[in-house]
């Protein structure tokens, strides 16, 4: 009876284990399409007439759902090839549970690099 009970204890830990595991997977990848969608913001930012070719300032920040986007530095290079000229944008950005701190078991966070090529 006691190894039963033991065993039952045993599964019902696992069980709560895997559940945490996959929520903790599922948050993380939120992490991901949030800061991917913040490169795509920044994209957007330095390609916009009223914008052209220069950066968001560094610290921007804005939420999505419950993510918070902060644009942690960019920098554009200015590239000379024969007669043409463009620049390319270095960018940085994180994204962050709003509603959560480091530590925290839902918790989660992701920064993301990237190079754009402006026209």
């Amino acid at each position: 009876m006691v190894t039963l009970s033991a065993i039952g204890v045993y599964m019902l830990s696992l069980n709560a284990m895997q559940h945490t595991t996959t929520s903790l997977s599922l948050q993380s990848s939120r992490a991901l399409y949030a800061a991917e969608s913040g490169v795509e913001w920044v994209a957007w930012y330095v390609r916009t007439s009223a914008n052209k070719d220069n950066c968001p300032a560094s610290g921007t920040s804005f939420s999505v759902g419950n993510f918070t986007l902060n644009v942690d530095n960019c920098t554009e290079t200015s590239i000379t090839e024969g007669t043409n000229t463009y620049k390319i944008f270095d960018a940085q950005v994180t994204a962050s549970t709003t509603s959560s701190s480091f530590g925290d078991s839902d918790f989660s966070k992701r920064t993301l690099h990237s190079r754009i090529v402006g026209l």
